[in-house]
């Protein structure tokens, strides 16, 4: 059957995906801001569980979101804590699981599933957090297990739909979604708790996140192979130049997955990046707040700005990959290029951030200039368990995102005992250049012994062979 449409199947395909991790920064990231609107944070304050600061959410205040009804809730930092973190244990435990079924069972159903699931606790959330607290605990944990199916599906479908001349632009566009999808809601949230009430935020995203499901039926197939309406010339290009072999069925082989010294410096290297990347990402506001006194509505400028130029500049840097793939020069001095460049330069300008006070132009330039270089990253770090192993992609992506997820809980927890000492400048220049030095060391560990060239274990013998449990659609 003749394509429907005039955009390639497969950018269609990886264009889906991207919604899926809006969806997946969604659920993560929009807690932070109704949790403001939820809880009398005045009374309440915890540095371990979120970025909240009493200022920014006195109703009516000149910071705040706006005149906001009376909050809704009296809980305590403790349980505070829990209701931010609970979607990370889901995260975490459902990985392995996730990276399992995304070899054994169909990818179509395994993402679209795990988006449906996610969306339709979203859209009970309100009545459950109303019923008992402890409940809606149990109810992130498991939004958290849906959506922790995400990454290692998304890593696996694309393997299965990209060319070896388009891998890293297509898990690029895919991955990317996570932080548009963060700046979406940071600012959207904010205005549909001053409208409408803190219940619609969980409304408008877990309804957005249904009407995707539908259409991810129509449009998303697990592989070109099974694809309705793609062109016969697009599904025999990308069959012919696919990173992977896909004709057989095929046992995962774990135990080499989990010791392969290539997978396990790259979590190394993940974990490393995560801890500066989670600390630019909740503490870069809490910093600009407290020691330059720069308003939430400024703040919000400056982390929506950093995220989109970091995303246009992981496009293009995924683009020039793979043009230098195509050239000739090898794996392994492409992506450990784009993995030095993306670490070395933000933690300069994180070390420079954290030497000095600054003019607030200056400062606020810094932050912007640190996290655009961090999109470096897309001509290396989003293709890596592609490169690995393509027919393993989900299963490698399941230990990569483990320990990436890892990084994010326990580096709040890290920064939080630090503040509580005291805060001011020294403990900042600890938190910000401990974070970069983190960084440059997981890299200099993936630069020195790490590995992008596809594994000996990525190929399986005909006697590893076995049916897939669901034949993929």
């Amino acid at each position: 059957m003749a394509s429907m449409c005039s955009i390639p199947v497969r950018y269609l395909v990886s264009s889906m995906v991207f919604f899926a991790f809006v969806f997946d920064a969604a659920l993560r990231c929009s807690l932070s801001i109704t949790i403001l609107v939820m809880v009398n944070q005045t009374t309440h304050i915890s540095p371990h569980g979120s970025f909240i600061h009493k200022k920014w959410i006195e109703p009516g205040g000149e910071q705040g979101i706006g005149k906001l009804p009376n909050y809704s809730f009296d809980w305590d930092s403790v349980t505070q804590s829990w209701v931010l973190n609970s979607v990370y244990i889901g995260i975490l435990c459902s990985q392995f699981p996730a990276g399992h079924f995304a070899e054994s069972f169909s990818l179509k159903w395994i993402l679209g599933y795990g988006v449906f699931f996610m969306s339709v606790l979203q859209l009970l959330s309100p009545l459950v957090v109303w019923w008992n607290v402890w409940a809606f605990v149990a109810l992130r944990i498991l939004a958290g297990l849906s959506i922790g199916a995400i990454f290692p599906s998304a890593n696996a479908l694309i393997s299965r739909w990209s060319s070896v001349q388009e891998r890293t632009i297509l898990i690029t566009i895919a991955t990317q979604g996570y932080v548009i999808g963060t700046t979406i809601t940071m600012f959207v949230a904010g205005p549909l708790c001053k409208q409408f009430g803190w219940e619609s935020v969980f409304y408008v995203f877990g309804a957005a996140g249904v009407v995707w499901s539908l259409l991810c039926y129509v449009c998303v197939a697990s592989s070109p192979e099974k694809h309705l309406w793609i062109s016969e010339e697009e599904r025999a290009m990308i069959i012919a130049n696919r990173p992977g072999d896909f004709s057989r069925n095929r046992l995962i082989p774990w135990g080499s997955i989990v010791l392969s010294g290539p997978v396990l410096i790259f979590c190394i290297r993940t974990f490393a990046s995560s801890v500066l990347y989670t600390t630019l990402l909740i503490y870069t506001p809490l910093f600009l707040d407290h020691m330059y006194k720069i308003d939430l509505v400024t703040n919000g400028w400056i982390s929506g700005v950093s995220n989109i130029m970091s995303s246009i500049v992981a496009l293009i840097s995924s683009v020039m990959a793979d043009r230098l793939l195509q050239s000739g020069c090898s794996i392994n001095k492409v992506r450990k290029t784009f993995a030095t460049l993306a670490i070395v330069l933000p933690a300069f300008t994180v070390l420079l951030i954290s030497a000095m006070e600054y003019s607030i132009v200056v400062i606020a330039g810094l932050i912007v200039l640190t996290n655009t270089l961090g999109g470096l990253a897309g001509g290396s770090d989003s293709a890596l368990p592609i490169d690995l192993s393509a027919e393993y992609a989900g299963a490698v992506s399941a230990c990569v995102n483990f320990v990436a997820n890892l990084g994010a809980i326990l580096t709040p927890i890290a920064v939080g005992w630090l503040l509580e000492e005291k805060e001011d400048f020294r403990h900042w220049n600890i938190i910000l250049s401990g974070s970069a030095l983190t960084a440059l060391i997981g890299t200099w560990i993936f630069i020195k012994f790490g590995s992008a060239e596809k594994q000996d274990w990525s190929v399986p013998s005909t006697d590893e062979t076995t049916p897939l449990l669901v034949e993929p659609l």
